[in-house]
């Protein structure tokens, strides 16, 4: 989910500092949930991505004692959800919250107003930095994605 905007800045920074590394990216047009669908091994797709994190968050829990983990509610992790959803996998990782607290509720509203709100996708993926090569590319893939993340919240 990295913007192409920054993954060229840093390609840049690279240069500059004379590091002979390109950034190769070769997942850029592909949404969480298509890369999970088109995984070549998906035994260990399976018994792996509750171990991945997404939050964006995840020591929230530390102040009542729990170990780093997702929170469930924000963006990321929605976003994880969505994804695991797309691949049919049943989510077997461990969340402290399922939008049943008032953060949790009101960021869910959030998310719904949100996708009910008309938008333009080519102004949408320039709003973090221009992007200026292949932007049908990338408007399809914020149009997937956007897609991906209603179907999930339609459910919730």
């Amino acid at each position: 989910t990295t913007h192409p905007y920054f993954m060229g800045l840093l390609q840049a920074l690279l240069n500059d500092l004379d590091i002979d590394v390109t950034l190769v990216n070769p997942y850029q047009f592909l949404t969480k949930g298509e890369m999970m669908q088109c995984c070549k091994d998906r035994t260990y797709l399976d018994s792996m991505y509750q171990k991945t994190l997404s939050c964006s968050h995840p020591d929230q829990g530390r102040w009542s004692g729990e170990e780093a983990g997702h929170c469930g509610e924000c963006l990321p992790c929605t976003i994880r959800k969505a994804a695991i959803q797309k691949t049919g996998l049943a989510d077997t990782s461990n969340y402290r919250h399922h939008y049943e607290t008032p953060a949790g509720k009101e960021a869910l509203r959030s998310y719904r107003l949100g996708l009910a709100t008309p938008k333009y996708p080519y102004a949408a993926i320039q709003m973090s930095g221009p992007v200026n090569y292949r932007t049908k590319d990338f408007v399809d893939l914020y149009e997937k994605g956007i897609k991906e993340l209603k179907d999930y919240i339609d459910t919730v």
